[in-house]
């Protein structure tokens, strides 16, 4: 049988990074968002430190995409930006991605909410070698591969916080 559009969305949400999980929400009803978005995710490292990406998108029923917001983190500074403390590897600790500024925006009924998680390795920011040294000195040399685990459950309620209008 053939598909027709309402069996998938065609987007260009990056799918192709290694190691980034995608979430796409079920057809949502008609509402309007104001606020900051907010990903709440459980996550097991096996290395001292790391750079993770959260990308939010709404996919309209026509297949088209559009850009909400995003947030990276390292991991080193998940509690707060004044003050290092690196992970203990195998320990789950909450990291709270939020985007940087207000978001207004009317979804249409049946758009959707996608969230992309993926390793943070652009030309565009420093390199982290997962090494939990001052990454301004590490080099190839002191490279780890980072696996990232994503827990949801009730122990681990990972959760997407979308700031829904009332009026």
């Amino acid at each position: 049988s053939r598909y027709s559009s309402e069996d998938y969305y065609l987007s260009a949400i990056p799918t192709d990074v290694l190691g980034g999980l995608v979430y796409i929400s079920d057809p949502l009803d008609e509402m309007d968002i104001f606020g900051s978005i907010e990903f709440g995710g459980y996550i097991e490292l096996n290395v001292p430190d790391t750079d993770m990406e959260v990308w939010f998108y709404e996919i309209k029923k026509s297949g088209e995409t559009v850009y909400l917001g995003s947030d990276r983190i390292r991991a080193r500074y998940r509690k707060s930006l004044e003050s290092a403390e690196l992970v203990k590897p195998k320990e789950i600790n909450l990291y709270q991605f939020k985007t940087s500024y207000i978001t207004s925006r009317k979804f249409d009924k049946s758009s959707r909410i996608a969230v992309t998680i993926e390793p943070s390795n652009s030309e565009y920011v420093q390199k982290n070698y997962h090494s939990g040294g001052d990454v301004s000195a590490e080099t190839k040399k002191d490279a780890k591969v980072a696996q990232v685990k994503l827990y949801h459950s009730a122990k681990y309620p990972s959760y997407i916080k979308i700031p829904v209008s009332k009026e």
